[in-house]
């Protein structure tokens, strides 16, 4: 979701009439995003520039709350942990309802600074 058509496409199905959900998955650092390209590429995958994975990584962050805002309902996970499953921080309802999931002791710093911070004031 590193480009403003994505929002704009989640916009026009809402439009539309269609109900929009967003699964939004991240890291605490894009060096994360960069090892496992890497790993990827090791495999067979193929590669990303690391500076285009930076880049996508900062901008999907500018881009979370408007993509939100598009969304009847978010899902928000981060995937920064090596060989563990993507652990679920929250959900949204209407871009209004934020209910934080109870088993989170610390929350990634892009969930706190992108989306508690705009919930909190």
């Amino acid at each position: 979701m590193s480009h403003i058509s994505k929002v704009e496409f989640l916009q026009q199905a809402q439009l539309q009439g269609f109900k929009t959900y967003l699964y939004y998955v991240s890291t605490v650092d894009p060096r994360i995003n960069i090892a496992r390209v890497k790993y990827r590429v090791s495999v067979g995958g193929h590669p990303v520039p690391e500076q285009k994975i930076v880049e996508r990584y900062y901008r999907s962050m500018d881009l979370l709350m408007q993509a939100i805002d598009a969304s009847d309902r978010t899902y928000l996970f981060d995937n920064s942990s090596n060989g563990e499953k993507a652990a679920f921080i929250a959900e949204i309802e209407a871009a209004e309802t934020l209910k934080m999931n109870p088993e989170v002791q610390q929350l990634p710093w892009w969930f706190a600074e992108k989306v508690f911070k705009e919930f909190s004031e």
